[in-house]
């Protein structure tokens, strides 16, 4: 175990590994520790910088030194009870020389210092995590117990924050996760000598190079949450006849021991730190460990219970194990709870700290729960965060609208939708612009609850704007945001903005226009404009629509449904005045000319006598209206698309440009 691996010639692909199955991920990065070379992924395997699979196999199967970790805490660990670890006390082999040195030590700290009858497990991982810290000092050990939980301190009681890896303390339902791995050393090297076994390298071939091999499984459940395919509570069945490796697929219970080691390796790089808040509570870090709120995630459902999710880092350029750590503690490390709560605030989170990171892509997995007590692990999918994502402008308003179990469903499915888009969008696969629609619902909605508990729409950027513009410059955008100008918003919301808090609540004003239909909201908005000329929106800048784009609403030939839609949700947004140049129409009526000319001028008005006439295909009252404030004028008495004029009139325009005076 002193020779040192030769000098590496490529990069060789690992075929038994695969960044959607947790143990073949952590096997992944076990042999990237253990060789001390560097490693990527190259989409969905892993390459390792060796000169062959063959030479990889021999380095595990005559170098590799079992790792003294424990769970000195747990009844089945064989430290608190029974023999089970006399093999490995009294072997003489010097490949088990770390862990025999190791667990007598232990043993010793044991008895000189606990009580065991007197505390439960909970208790024990409380006492002797920081007393094996201090006086336990192999690294591999402070690695496992640093991996396995960390002590955190509320209101000056001490406790131990658990990590989802490594099941409830290094132990999943009754069986020790460390006990597990020196029962899988033990089948491949030899207690006794520390030579290898007569099987150790049909298991080292098929698990690491994937030479497939009668019997290079065995039948026990030692894999436990880590690969659920292989989990022992299934019945196993034989009928095919064979336990080749890789490509079993029908066994529940078959393993390979090789597998299981490398796991722990891998495991073994996750430690977890502490962090104490100003509230004087300190919280467990892990790396990209999170809790998610019910409702919030895949692995969630709409309940009270709480479930965790793993984001473990992929990366496309050679790299060492040293760095992978490093990258790991210094930027990957987040709370279990209070923080992280949502694939989105975790999405953009990563998008945040892009620049300091090698990765560029995250395997994800939920813990669900699974028979017995502990959680499988999942795989949910590979997420690849986006930068630059303007979205993280409604992070603080999203944590007092997330979709809680308690809220009704019309509620609760509204705000999930949200969520669902903003996830896409952060993935890179969602439109600005229907989401833009789908926030004008949310604040329609939440107007009619005016719950002090779900707050308005904050005000977005100018951004939001352009770039949902430039995604798609249609007709419709354009007047849909020519009409969000008019200060729109609060024509269909009761939100009111209170400038001393630097945000919106809600009024008890309901006087709310009706948004059903085009014509109806357009009649609504100009009859409220007519009675109150002081408000009229010609009174302020505005953004205008085109000529060319009034032309087709006066043709009929937009879609009427998507410019409201759009409307409400542009509505929500701090518009720019300017966002497209204007442009001459081929033909536009000269009865809209003039009655948009004085609607829309602020030194004129139009009256409610005159838009009805309008309406109804009359220009008389109009004309009346006009020559009135001095605009003369030559127009038909009788118009045939008064209708469409009309609502038209609701659309701001640049009156200079009308042709009129």
């Amino acid at each position: 175990m002193t020779s040192q691996l030769t000098q590496t010639k490529e990069f060789i692909k690992l075929p038994t590994t695969s960044p959607t199955s947790l143990l073949e991920y952590l096997k992944a990065v076990g042999l990237m520790a253990i060789t001390g070379e560097k490693g990527y992924w190259e989409q969905d395997q892993f390459k390792l910088n060796m000169e062959s699979a063959e030479q990889l196999v021999q380095f595990f199967i005559g170098e590799y030194e079992p790792k003294p970790i424990a769970n000195p805490w747990n009844k089945d660990s064989g430290f608190l009870s029974g023999n089970k670890l006399s093999p490995f006390l009294t072997s003489q082999a010097e490949r088990y020389k770390r862990i025999k040195q190791n667990y007598q030590n232990i043993l010793e700290i044991l008895s000189e210092n606990v009580d065991i009858k007197q505390h439960n497990s909970k208790e024990l991982k409380s006492i002797l995590f920081p007393l094996l810290e201090n006086k336990i000092k192999d690294e591999a050990f402070a690695d496992w117990l640093a991996s396995v939980g960390t002590v955190t301190t509320y209101q000056g009681q001490e406790t131990v924050q658990l990590n989802s890896l490594l099941g409830n303390g290094g132990n999943v339902s009754r069986n020790d996760l460390a006990f597990n791995y020196l029962d899988c050393c033990r089948q491949l090297w030899e207690l006794d000598t520390g030579n290898p076994t007569p099987e150790c390298q049909t298991f080292a071939e098929a698990a690491i190079a994937g030479i497939a091999h009668q019997k290079s499984l065995v039948k026990k459940g030692i894999l436990c949450h880590l690969s659920p395919r292989n989990d022992y509570f299934g019945e196993l069945d034989t009928s095919s006849g064979s336990e080749d490796y890789p490509d079993n697929g029908v066994s529940t219970q078959l393993a390979n021991p090789v597998d299981y080691v490398l796991a722990i390796e891998g495991l073994l790089q996750f430690s977890g730190t502490v962090k104490t808040l100003k509230t004087e509570r300190s919280y467990a870090l892990y790396p990209l460990l999170l809790d998610m709120n019910a409702g919030s995630a895949q692995t969630s459902d709409r309940t009270e219970n709480n479930k965790h999710e793993c984001w473990l880092p992929l990366w496309s350029q050679p790299m060492d194990v040293e760095q992978y750590r490093l990258d790991v503690s210094n930027y990957l490390q987040y709370r279990l709870n209070n923080q992280i709560k949502s694939t989105l605030d975790l999405l953009e989170e990563l998008s945040n700290a892009s620049q300091h990171l090698n990765f560029n892509r995250y395997s994800r997995f939920g813990f669900w729960p699974r028979k017995g007590r502990g959680d499988y692990a999942i795989h949910i999918g590979i997420e690849t965060p986006k930068g630059n994502d303007i979205g993280a402008e409604l992070r603080t308003w999203r944590h007092s609208v997330r979709p809680r179990p308690s809220q009704t469903n019309a509620t609760y499915n509204i705000l999930m939708a949200l969520e669902q888009r903003l996830v896409a969008l952060q993935r890179g696969q969602g439109s600005y612009q229907e989401l833009l629609i789908l926030l004008g619902q949310v604040e329609r909605h939440l107007s009619k609850l005016q719950s002090a508990y779900l707050r308005p729409v904050p005000l977005l950027s100018e951004n939001w704007v352009r770039i949902a513009y430039l995604a798609h410059p249609c007709v419709e955008f354009r007047l849909a945001a020519a009409l969000a100008s008019t200060e729109f918003r609060a024509q269909i919301s009761s939100a009111r903005y209170n400038p001393k808090k630097g945000r919106f609540f809600w009024s008890n004003n309901r006087d709310v226009v009706p948004t059903y239909s085009l014509s109806t909201l357009t009649f609504a908005l100009l009859r409220k404009w007519s009675q109150d000329l002081a408000h009229h929106p010609s009174q302020r800048s505005l953004l205008n629509t085109t000529l060319t784009d009034i032309e087709q609403l006066t043709q009929g030939s937009v879609n009427e449904s998507l410019i409201i839609d759009l409307a409400c949700g542009l509505a929500l947004c701090n518009l720019p005045t300017e966002l497209w140049a204007h442009q001459d129409p081929t033909f536009l009526p000269f009865s809209y000319r003039y009655a948009a000319y004085a609607h829309w001028h602020p030194d004129y008005s139009l009256s409610m006598p005159a838009i009805y006439g309008l309406h109804c295909g009359s220009t008389v009252p109009l004309v009346r209206s006009l020559r009135a404030q001095g605009i003369p004028n030559r127009l038909p008495h009788q118009i045939g698309n008064g209708a469409a004029i009309t609502q038209a009139l609701t659309f701001p325009v640049d009156p200079l440009y009308l042709g009129v005076l």
